[in-house]
């Protein structure tokens, strides 16, 4: 500032030059404090910027920590002794943390294929007691670990306070393991599974959630048992206040098996279907049994597919036309086009969405990617979604993008 940066003495001022010096001087010693705290909160995710606040005056060190300490990352020795360290020096620090990430701890213990680190290496990083000093964690991130139930319990005995649960190349030694592991976080809202898997299916003696679930979000990505896993969703009771579902379909059992569990999701408010695989069909149809009629609340849809060579996308539309079109507000299709964009009928969609059924419809956005094998550019591909889809566009509802 122009203040700090005076070199004048205050002799060779002039009145009013020294009036003002000093007019400006008074104003940043008496800015309230509350002012301060709002500038720093603009700086949450630039880590420079924190920690040389933090050391500019004492009075902006709380308000520097409380961003730089709310999200931890431990993944590695280093890291992991550096924080224990810490935490010991400074207890007050770990009161902070609001987000804990742990992820592939030892380099040398991560396979070549990525599996789960061996749970022997997690305990020879991880103090127990680094966990107890991190007593209101509320997002714990969880990745390319052998979950065993002793560092399950270390989770469960320390980490009662989370509500956002988040698993990634994860290994259990059975579906009851991971059941148990999963309904021991009393205040859960948000789960979320990739490539989670398990040694034993059997979910017979899987416990059902003991008080009603406070579960709302529900994130199913790619190499998760959805058949498995959506039997222990009915069966612990798990699907009644769910708002949110994204799930990740490869097969056809998978959507049968999600179908099973959409029907029991009256609350459902979100829904993104990300639909992979069936690569060997030239025509993919939507399951029969798949339904969203249950679904009375559902306000927004998400669709992501790729669309392949020679490949005729009846689903699409099929979908849309079971949605329950008196509560949609906006439908979003995700398309990675490698075939042509012919694969999917868009006068029948123009014609299932401009419907009266769908009055309170406000926004459909359609997001392609392509690929350098698709012939048509991307102002051709967007002249063509438009022109087929002319009566959502004239209503002001249509949004395409192409890249």
């Amino acid at each position: 500032m122009q203040v700090l940066q005076c070199t004048e003495t205050r002799s060779s001022l002039n009145p009013a030059s020294r009036r003002w010096f000093f007019s400006s001087v008074m104003l940043i010693v008496h800015m309230p404090p509350e002012l301060c705290d709002y500038t720093i909160d603009f700086l949450h995710d630039d880590m420079p910027s924190l920690k040389s606040c933090s050391l500019t005056c004492r009075s902006w060190t709380p308000a520097t920590r409380f961003h730089l300490f709310r999200s931890v990352d431990i993944h590695s020795q280093h890291a992991c002794d550096g924080l224990y360290r810490l935490l010991r020096h400074s207890p007050y620090l770990g009161e902070m943390v609001r987000r804990l990430n742990i992820s592939s701890l030892t380099v040398d213990a991560v396979k070549a294929d990525k599996t789960a680190v061996p749970f022997s290496s997690v305990l020879t990083i991880v103090p127990p007691s680094l966990f107890g000093l991190l007593p209101n964690v509320k997002i714990l991130d969880v990745s390319v670990l052998t979950i065993d139930q002793a560092l399950c319990s270390q989770f469960i005995q320390n980490f009662t306070s989370v509500n956002e649960l988040s698993l990634h190349g994860c290994f259990f030694a059975s579906l009851k393991g991971f059941a148990e592991f999963v309904l021991s976080f009393p205040l859960l809202e948000a789960l979320s599974l990739h490539d989670v898997r398990w040694d034993s299916n059997e979910s017979n003696d899987c416990r059902a959630a003991s008080n009603p679930s406070k579960l709302r979000s529900l994130t199913l990505g790619k190499g998760i048992d959805v058949s498995c896993l959506a039997k222990w969703l009915l069966l612990g009771y798990l699907c009644p206040g769910l708002e949110s579902i994204s799930a990740c379909c490869s097969s056809e059992q998978d959507v049968i098996a999600l179908s099973g569990l959409l029907k029991e999701t009256y609350a459902l408010q979100r829904c993104e279907l990300s639909w992979y695989g069936f690569a060997s069909n030239d025509i993919i149809d939507l399951v029969p049994a798949f339904s969203l009629d249950a679904c009375s609340s559902l306000q927004s849809v998400t669709l992501r597919c790729p669309v392949m060579y020679s490949q005729s996308l009846p689903w699409v539309t099929s979908l849309l036309a079971r949605l329950p079109a008196e509560s949609i507000q906006a439908i979003d299709i995700e398309l990675r086009l490698l075939g042509g964009i012919e694969s999917i009928d868009w006068d029948y969609m123009g014609r299932i969405l401009s419907g009266k059924s769908f009055r309170r419809l406000s926004s459909v956005a359609i997001n392609a990617i392509t690929w350098s094998s698709v012939s048509q550019s991307p102002e051709e591909l967007q002249s063509f979604l438009c022109s087929h889809l002319s009566a959502l566009d004239c209503r002001g509802i249509l949004h395409v993008s192409v890249r």
